[in-house]
């Protein structure tokens, strides 16, 4: 119909201009009227009259040719328009009646429609939304929140605003009741009528598909990561899906078993007739459980708990089969094992004749084995009854009420088991003691005990066992306590004369004697050393057989050791001309608890060993921490000398009571044997080990490790140092390259710049060529480096020419020196120094010196400090004029103290017991009482009790005189009240220490 109104139009348009021309040249051409064709007016005329017609002619049939394509337009129009509002509705109907959401949006993101199905699914009415907001409607995929968002970045939002065409994709709408609606969305643009670009989006709610797919993807997660292995098969049991820890348990890839029938598994253990019954219960459609033993790809058997089900479809016909299983080979393994050990104990229970029972509390039922009545006379068949009666009614009438209440703690929960020794009445009327032992093995829901289980063991031939050891026991108590008092009265018999022996041959020695007689007595007073240190280690070795070797735990300084074996040992170990020395970590630290007195034993007695079995070269004693904690320190010590050495037997005899290396180093050597068993002891207490490395003709090196306690202010030898010392320059003169390397390592430790000497001519060269450096302000000297012959007078030399030369400013002097302590101090003296360090140099004591020394710790100039030399001679000025009450019934001792004290000008009162001692108190004024604690009338113990009681001599020092050396002595002289003690026989410094720390009479004769 469009094609033909064009045709029209254009014959229209072509023919009526062409006919009105023609029609006017037919006007033209017609001829005038005759006689006017030459009169001009008339032709004019005649022109223009039929111009007039032509125009007018021309104008009616333009008129009715624009009226007639006037009424054919519009009706045209009319019948487009009819035709639109006929395919519009049409199209409206469409769109309404379309099960999906439809959407139209402008570029203004305003919705210029919505179908029904938009507006169910979205749940807003038409008016809310036309011409409403679009990106109101959609939610962002990842938010957390419903609210609506404005991201334009939103995929969805960006394809709709945009334009963009869509196919099938994923969005969100913000339902009208908050609720997030997914969907599967296409998006297409057009341009409107009014030429403006609009977006059409239609859409499908796959909120639910979405859920199902997850939900079938957790199914397959679950199924992929379960724990238990999953097999499907089809109907025809061709396995069609194994999961990951099928692989993992069978050994078979998925590949492998995918196409397979579940018989690749099987392993033969179980019977056709167990297969046959398993695929009846599927094939009637029931679910199969059970266990099976299957074979693993290597031919490993293994056990599974299965479970197989079928899966029907809509009509109820099996389609596949699923199979889940669990690994249950350990657990079969420990039901076998369990139950072999349930055959076991009951073996055992029949072997060692153990009475079972099993006793349910809520129900008061006990149930028990043939053994119970069987211990107590009866048959295994008799009938006892099954209450706990059968039981509780035997009970001693004597042991009943403990019994009981041992019972009830257990079931209250007081005690982790119930075990309890009473007497059971036997069927004769007899008694047995049983051994009772019982646990908790089930409650109640309410938490209450439901079940009991235990055993009964007749104990009765134990329990006189018993009687008979407790017999013995005391017997041999009886025997022990004999042996100890023979063994301190014994130690009190030979420890008083021996007192005597050794007080008198130490005064004989400060007399003038021959060389000959010197001799002689010197032998006598080592010879009593060697006496009282095999009675001190028979003494010890009867403590622990008797386990009565018992460690005190009371804080203590560790340097205190190191000073004792340095006095004690280098003493010993200079006589025979060896070197002694230590090698101390600077972080040791010093404050500890623990036993003092037996870890300086152990140390002593190793040290000792190595000073007897060397004769020449040196002895090395190293200390150092193993282990630290905030509480702890596990320390090491070592002990190295150039000794004899010993074979690897010889080793292996070590530490064993009474033997030595071998017999002849017995004779050649002497000693009993017992030190180094001892000393193990010791170091075990102590929670520590000892052990030695050795090599004949080399030397021995012995170690052992203690735990110790840190006391709460810890001091190490790094306390000691303060910051100045980094300002000292200090040469060390030493000739020994050992004694030299120790104190450069102590001097660096400490901060200090050190060079080193061995001579005082080296030490002249070393300083002349210092010159460019700071000059040395500390020197450590030893008394080695001087001329033997002339020590002060080139002491002198060096200290009063020598260094003046030089133009090097005296320094401060620190004198070295290991024996003849007095010689030391006069050649020390003499060359300005400052004070004198015996060797062998322990760390704390040379910081502590070197401080004072440089004025850190100012001290007077020449002065020695009573903390390093600790002689008699340097303690007999805080002693002199005092008066001492000496209680002692030996007149031999009497005689030896009294001289010992009057010859250092202290003045001595003699009382032969307590009571005399109580009269003399009334009578005189004494500074301190010297108590022998074993006397005739009235002893040291009830004395001393006396004299505190009293209430004026609170503060008098009473220090005990005993040759007992017992921990239980020891005990019962701080006990009764006496400040201190020393030990029979006594050494003159021994005396003297221990008096000075108690009295000082300095100041009252000052005054």
């Amino acid at each position: 119909m469009k094609i033909t109104s064009n045709i029209k139009k254009i014959v229209y348009t072509l023919l009526f201009p062409g006919g009105v021309i023609l029609f006017m040249l037919c006007l033209l051409l017609l001829p005038p009227p005759p006689g006017q064709t030459t009169d001009p007016l008339f032709f004019h005329l005649f022109i223009t009259y039929h111009v007039i017609w032509v125009i007018l002619l021309f104008a009616l049939i333009f008129f009715i040719s624009l009226t007639w394509n006037t009424i054919a337009k519009r009706k045209a129009i009319e019948k487009v328009h009819s035709e639109w509002q006929a395919v519009t509705k049409q199209r409206e109907l469409l769109l309404e009646s379309a099960g999906e959401g439809i959407v139209a949006v402008n570029t203004d993101g305003k919705i210029t429609f919505l179908n029904s199905a938009a507006l169910s699914m979205l749940q807003f009415s038409r008016d809310n939304l036309l011409n409403s907001d679009f990106p109101k409607l959609v939610h962002e995929p990842n938010s957390t929140n419903l609210s609506p968002s404005g991201n334009h970045h939103c995929q969805f939002l960006r394809a709709v605003t945009e334009g963009i065409r869509v196919d099938n994709g994923e969005g969100a709408f913000l339902c009208n009741n908050g609720t997030v609606m997914t969907i599967e969305y296409s998006c297409r643009s057009f341009v409107n009528s009014d030429g403006h670009r609009e977006s059409v989006v239609t859409f499908h709610d796959i909120s639910t598909r979405i859920e199902k797919e997850k939900e079938i993807r957790r199914l397959i997660c679950a199924v992929e990561q379960s724990p238990a292995t999953v097999v499907i098969t089809d109907s025809e049991a061709t396995i069609e899906y194994v999961n990951p820890k099928f692989i993992e348990v069978v050994g078979y890839s998925a590949e492998e078993a995918i196409g397979q029938n579940p018989r690749i598994l099987q392993s033969g253990v179980h019977s056709k007739k167990f297969y046959k019954t398993m695929w009846d219960t599927l094939l009637q459609g029931k679910e199969w459980r059970g266990q099976l033993c299957n074979r693993k790809k290597n031919g490993e058997l293994f056990w599974e708990q299965a479970a197989i089900a079928p899966i029907r479809d809509k009509s109820g016909t099996t389609t596949h089969y699923v199979a889940t299983k669990e690994d249950i080979t350990q657990r079969k393994k420990v039901e076998q094992a369990l139950l072999e050990s349930e055959e076991r104990l009951e073996l055992a229970l029949n072997s060692a004749q153990l009475g079972l029972w099993d006793w349910q509390p809520d129900t008061n039922a006990v149930y028990t084995n043939d053994i119970w009545q069987i211990m107590l006379g009866y048959d295994a068949d008799e009938d006892l009854g099954n209450s706990v009666e059968k039981w509780s009614s035997r009970i001693h009438p004597g042991d009943k009420e403990e019994t009981l209440t041992i019972l009830r703690a257990h079931l209250d929960g007081k005690t982790e088991g119930y075990r309890s020794e009473h007497r059971l009445r036997c069927k004769d009327g007899s008694y047995k003691w049983i051994l009772d032992i019982g646990k908790i093995t089930e409650t109640n829901h309410d938490g209450l005990p439901s079940r009991m289980v235990g055993i009964h063991v007749d104990i009765t031939e134990l329990h006189r066992l018993q009687d008979e050891l407790v017999a013995a026991r005391d017997i041999a108590e009886t025997a022990n306590r004999a042996k100890r008092d023979f063994l301190a009265n014994m130690s009190h018999e030979i420890r008083t004369p021996m007192n005597a022996i050794m007080g008198l041959s130490h005064l004989a020695l400060n007399t003038d004697l021959d060389e000959r007689q010197r001799y002689y007595i010197s032998k006598v007073y080592h010879s009593a050393e060697n006496l009282l240190d095999i009675l001190g280690d028979i003494l010890d070795f009867s403590k622990i057989e008797a386990n009565k070797l018992e460690l005190e735990d009371k804080p203590f300084n560790l340097e205190i050791i190191f000073e004792y074996i340095a006095s004690v040992v280098g003493v010993n170990a200079e006589e025979k001309g060896i070197s002694l020395y230590f090698d101390i970590e600077q972080s040791l630290p010093l404050s500890l608890v623990g036993d003092e007195i037996r870890l300086k034993q152990v140390l002593v007695n190793l040290a000792n060993n190595s000073v007897k079995f060397t004769e020449r070269g040196e002895i090395f004693i190293q200390a150092g921490v193993e282990k630290e904690t905030d509480k702890e320190v596990v320390l090491h010590f070592s002990l190295s000398d150039t000794g004899i050495g010993m074979t690897i037997q010889q080793q292996q005899m070590l530490f064993q009571p009474f033997t030595q290396a071998d017999s002849s180093t017995t004779r050649l050597f002497g000693g009993t044997g017992l030190g180094l068993a001892i000393s193990k002891t010791i170091v075990e207490m102590m929670g520590g080990t000892i052990w030695v490395r050795s090599t004949p003709g080399l030397g021995s090196t012995f170690h052992f490790t203690v735990r110790l306690k840190k006391q709460e202010k810890e001091d190490s030898y790094q306390t000691t140092i303060t910051e100045q010392m980094a300002g000292i320059n200090a040469l060390v003169v030493d000739a020994s390259s050992t004694s030299s390397s120790i104190l450069l390592k102590m001097m660096r430790e400490f901060g200090c710049s050190t060079a080193l000497a061995q001579s005082l001519d080296e030490a002249r060269n070393t300083i002349e060529h210092n010159k460019t450096t700071p000059a040395f302000n500390l020197l450590l000297l030893d008394k080695k480096t001087l001329n033997e012959e002339h020590q002060t007078s080139s002491a002198q030399h060096f200290f009063e020419k020598t260094l003046p030369e030089m133009g090097q400013k005296a320094p401060a002097v620190i004198f070295l020196s290991t024996s003849e302590f007095d010689t030391s101090i006069q050649i020390a003296s003499s060359c300005s120094a400052n004070t004198v360090v015996p060797k062998p140099v322990i760390p704390s004591r040379l910081a502590k010196t070197i401080a004072d020394v440089m004025g850190f710790e100012q001290t007077a100039a020449g002065e020695i400090s009573k903390d390093i030399i600790n002689t008699t001679e340097d303690l007999v000025p805080h002693l002199r004029g005092a008066r001492i009450l000496l209680v002692e019934d030996n007149p031999l001792n009497q005689e030896l103290a009294s001289d010992m004290l009057t010859q250092k000008g202290i003045h001595v009162e003699l009382a032969e017991n307590g009571r005399q001692c109580l009269d003399k108190l009334d009578k005189i004024a004494v500074d301190g009482i010297l108590m022998d604690c074993q006397m005739p009338v009235m002893d040291g113990y009830d004395t001393t009790r006396a004299i505190r009681r009293l209430g004026d001599y609170d503060e008098l020092p009473i220090i005990a005189l005993t040759a007992d050396v017992t921990d239980e002595a020891r005990k019962k002289i701080f006990h009764v009240g006496m400040n201190d003690f020393i030990l029979k026989p006594f050494k003159m410094k021994q005396l003297f220490i221990t008096l000075a720390r108690w009295i000082d009479c300095s100041d009252q004769r000052d005054k």
